[in-house]
Order: structure tokens, then sequence, then C-alpha cells
């Protein structure tokens, strides 16, 4: 199926070059700067970050405000501003990606000594995101918390294209859940978290309407 996909998408760059050069996928497919791998990654990217990180950061907001309902509230109660601001802080608590790879371009002094350039780093962005010497109450769900300078969404250079979308998308989800259903909550048998780190997600969570 993954290979079917791929096959797919290569036919859609393709056809994107030839008829649609104005499209994002159109000037892609006509950046002769990029390899087809590099495309095709590039794509890929596109299309399921746009869904799937967020489906995981739903189900893990809900994992934590259902038995918080004060925090609940607050979301329903609040309008379209505290709902992003809940949005950020939901990812700072529980990022669907707790950590990323990187390699250093040059030398890095860090806490006393350096990290060498084009040495392999493993960034445990789950830890960043509750420094105490960053975040007071850094185990809390403050849904209002200001400012909130988490990592869920990277930084810089890697800054996430879709940290927007998620977070638009993702207040938009909250609110329209917590609204039409006011009664919802966790039923049956405690969540199931997927096996493994990446991503941090639910694979089990029984809620009641």
């Amino acid at each position: 199926a993954g290979r079917a996909a791929m096959g797919e998408l290569t036919r859609f760059l393709d056809g994107r070059a030839a008829s649609a050069a104005g499209s994002p996928f159109g000037r892609l497919a006509a950046d002769d700067r990029l390899t087809r791998a590099e495309m095709l990654g590039i794509a890929t990217l596109t299309v399921v970050g746009g869904w799937k990180p967020l489906a995981e950061m739903v189900g893990n907001a809900l994992h934590w405000l259902l038995p918080r309902q004060e925090a609940a509230d607050r979301i329903r109660n609040g309008g379209d501003e505290v709902a992003v601001q809940a949005v950020d802080e939901l990812l700072r608590l529980e990022s669907p990606i707790p950590f990323t790879a990187r390699v250093t371009t040059e030398a890095v002094p860090l806490d006393g000594g350096t990290i060498p350039a084009g040495a392999r780093v493993l960034a445990l962005v789950g830890a960043a995101n509750r420094d105490p010497a960053v975040f007071d109450g850094p185990d809390e769900l403050l849904v209002t918390r200001s400012p909130n300078p988490h990592l869920a969404f990277g930084a810089g250079t890697h800054l996430c294209l879709g940290a927007p979308l998620v977070r638009q998308a993702g207040a938009l989800l909250l609110n329209g859940l917590l609204t039409r259903y006011p009664g919802l909550r966790q039923a049956g048998e405690p969540p199931v978290w997927a096996p493994g780190l990446v991503p941090r997600r639910l694979t089990g969570f029984t809620l009641a309407i």
C-alpha cells in the first residue's frame, strides 16, 4: 500500500509540474534544485503531516482535559484565543513528538563543554518543555499559560511549517468537541498508549458522551 501511495504521489507531482506551476505542489515539482527523492519527501511530509499529528494531539489533549473539567470549561467558555492558548499548553505537556534528532553544523558550547561540529544530537523536546527553569509549575496544565516558549513545533530553521494549521484546527476541534458534548468523559478501560517512543499517542481511549 505504501509503494502504491508513493507511485500515486509521484504521478501527481509530475502532473502538477506540467499543469499547475503556480500551485504549491506545482512549484515544488518545477524546482530543479531538488531531486525526485527530495520532492517526494517534502510532499509526503506535507500530506501525512496535515492530519496525523493533529489527530494524535487531540487524543492526548482529551486525556489531559477530561479529568480536569475546570480546564475544559475554560476552553468552552473562553473563545478562540483561549482555545489556541490551550493547544499550545497541551502540546507542551504531551507532544506527539517527544524528541528529535539533529546534526550540528558547527561547534556548540553547552554547559561548560562543547559539542563538536558534525555530531549527532538527540534533542529531548518533552524534557525541555517541562524545564522548571523556563516554566513555572512545569507539570501543571495552565490553559492560558503566557508566555509559553515550548518546543513542540521545533524552533528556528526547523520550525514546523504546519504550526499555524495545528493551532487553529486543534482549537476548533477541541472547542467543538467540548461544546457539542458537554458531558464528554472517559469511560471503560484505562487509556492504552502506543508502544515505542515516537509518536506519543493513544491507541485506545474509550469516551462516553
